[in-house]
């Protein structure tokens, strides 16, 4: 009878460690999302804004690509570095005009692109 409570103490004890490593494993992905959400946030709203000035005039929309003054952030524990770009093509009778935003984490680059056509 000892010798099959001790076996149930190890059996819950490795079932308690595998559920702690579980919770802790989602957690730090958690984390690691949560950042990704407010970077991606971050470079729709640069990318908005730089939709917005070639409505409003405030920038030509030419042919080519433009890049603009990269634009650093501190989130978390790491600064990141936008680099928002215009680019801007010709389809047919309109100009295809695209508002990229990318910024590298660790190891990883992203790209974040909004498009819209405007007459020329």
């Amino acid at each position: 009878m000892r010798g099959l409570l001790l076996i149930q103490m190890v059996v819950a004890f490795a079932l308690l460690f595998i559920s702690g490593v579980s919770m802790f494993t989602t957690l730090a992905s958690s984390d690691r999302s949560y950042s990704v959400a407010i970077q991606t946030r971050v470079a729709l709203r640069l990318c908005s804004e730089t939709l917005e000035s070639v409505r409003a005039g405030t920038l030509k929309a030419t042919i080519g690509t433009q890049t603009f003054a990269s634009l650093s952030q501190t989130e978390g524990r790491s600064a990141v570095s936008y680099t928002p770009r215009l680019v801007v093509s010709s389809s047919g009778n309109m100009l295809l005009v695209r508002s990229q935003v990318s910024w590298v984490e660790g190891q990883r680059n992203h790209l974040v692109e909004l498009k819209t056509f405007v007459a020329p």
